[in-house]
């Protein structure tokens, strides 16, 4: 099957609903699965034991975060999205687009799997009949993220309107870390997530590259430089709300050979139109300091640390 039917199967309501791999769709294999936060991330950053917290306020171990998953994802095109990123966050360095793409592909795999693992956790596990904490058919939301990541599958040529790929990704060194080596924070309805490993710290927004249409290096121009710690929580929050403020889709022409794949943005879709009294097509709503700061308040704590999330 071409990538594209591969990707259409896997978000069938019924393949989610059934626990097929959330990869292609396949019956999955007979082992633990997937491991979102993959086994070397665990290991370096001491994780096993530390848990990550749900959309219902609920927590779970990262060891228990795994997603139904077949042997031939696991160890193709899966492996090889793992194995690049890694050597990344080992070399602490984002060098060129290529290392763009491999960690846009592997952050769009933590925003799908995290969702997928949360259409088969109960909202409230004291009353089933109140379903999953996420309804299968709210990862259709997330066919973007499935596109990006499954593009490690086949050579791919991308036309973007606003960067190289249709994504935003930003990426920090954060300076003065010591022993707190590690944030992981997921913004579901922005399509976005920033993960932090040692001194490399990236943001990743499923938006079509809108945020580096309006800036290419991000808040205040600093993608690529070092930051504190605290700089750089600020600046998540920051684009995180930016993209809560979108206000348009794209409408693309894909197509794909057997042996390679083309992604290509024709046009900018708006939700509302225009900017109001102009002809320019609005694609962020208006920024509110006081909605910032309040998302900023939601999201940090006294001490400048995320909340768990």
């Amino acid at each position: 099957m071409k990538t594209f039917e591969l990707i259409a199967r896997a978000l069938q309501e019924q393949s989610i609903v059934d626990g097929n791999c959330f990869a292609c769709g396949r019956t999955p294999s007979s082992g633990a699965g997937e491991h979102v936060m993959p086994k070397w991330l665990l290991t370096r950053n001491s994780l096993w034991n530390s848990t990550i917290t749900l959309l219902n306020g609920t927590t779970l171990p990262y060891s228990q975060l795994r997603v139904p998953c077949c042997k031939r994802c696991n160890n193709g095109f899966l492996s090889r999205v793992e194995r690049d990123a890694q050597a990344i966050f080992a070399a602490e360095e984002v060098k060129g687009a290529d290392n763009v793409l491999v960690l846009g592909r592997w952050m769009a795999k933590l925003l799908v799997g995290i969702l997928t693992k949360e259409t088969k956790l109960y909202l409230d596990r004291r009353d089933r009949s109140k379903g999953f904490i996420v309804d299968a058919r709210f990862l259709d939301n997330f066919h973007l993220c499935h596109i990006i990541l499954q593009t490690a599958r086949k050579p791919t040529t991308f036309r973007c309107l606003h960067s190289d790929f249709p994504f935003s990704l930003y990426w920090y060194a954060v300076a003065g870390t010591g022993d707190d080596n590690f944030d992981f924070i997921t913004d579901v309805f922005g399509n976005a997530v920033a993960i932090r490993v040692g001194r490399l710290a990236v943001v990743f927004v499923a938006d079509g590259g809108l945020q580096m249409e309006v800036g290419a290096k991000g808040p205040h121009e600093l993608s690529g430089r070092e930051v504190s710690l605290r700089t750089f929580r600020e600046l998540v929050i920051r684009i995180f709300y930016k993209s809560q403020l979108r206000d348009a889709t794209h409408f693309y022409i894909n197509s794909e050979t057997p042996s390679a794949i083309n992604v290509e943005q024709i046009s900018v879709s708006p939700y509302t139109g225009l900017i109001p009294g102009t002809v320019m097509t609005q694609i962020f709503r208006p920024w509110d300091n006081d909605e910032m700061a309040s998302v900023l308040a939601n999201m940090l704590d006294g001490a400048g640390n995320f909340r768990p999330g």
